[in-house]
């Protein structure tokens, strides 16, 4: 088993998960994502929630909805999590915020036909 870490922005909090704990990694173009992540698309590694370990300062939360939370680093702004109340098991992390970026391995996308047209993943 291999450990996976990443960082906000200014590393002042940080995660760490085992790849035996991954469940899935794809690309999101909904909206909400897309917004929130600045990007024509957003990957995401769903990740057991019990086996997400975070370290270091506690975590802003925006709530969209009632039954969903995106968790942020408040003093550089870095997107870290999402939450679903449809995947109780689970969090998401953002794949941008990884140690090492080549973990990240997307098996899918979601949300496609939200992608922008000038997306360079179109053809995918």
């Amino acid at each position: 088993m291999t450990e996976i870490t990443g960082q906000c922005l200014c590393g002042a909090c940080r995660y760490a998960f085992s790849d035996a704990d991954i469940l899935w990694q794809q690309l999101c173009y909904c909206d909400s994502c897309r917004r929130a992540g600045g990007a024509s698309a957003v990957g995401w590694i769903g990740v057991r929630s019990n086996g997400v370990r975070l370290i270091g300062t506690t975590l802003g939360c925006y709530k969209k909805l009632p039954t969903t939370e995106r968790q942020f680093f408040t003093s550089c702004g870095s997107h870290l999590t999402y939450r679903s109340e449809q995947w109780p098991d689970e969090i998401h992390i953002t794949a941008g915020t990884l140690s090492e970026a080549d973990m990240f391995v997307p098996t899918g996308q979601v949300h496609c036909a939200a992608r922008p047209a000038g997306s360079p993943f179109n053809n995918a």
